[in-house]
């Protein structure tokens, strides 16, 4: 639901994070859950970085 989403959300939405546009916080959130679920590899979010 949105309300369980908004409130698991809340460590991104810190002062220092104030500026992140919905899409951007959504957008973390769906990455999240998709590595947790296993859709994605950690390897694949290192944008070719060391």
């Amino acid at each position: 639901s949105v309300e369980h989403l908004f409130s698991k959300s809340r460590h991104l939405c810190q002062d220092a994070r104030r500026s992140f546009k919905a899409k951007t916080i959504m957008e973390a959130m769906l990455t999240k859950m998709w590595i947790k679920a296993g859709f994605l590899k950690h390897a694949a979010l290192d944008c070719g970085r060391g």
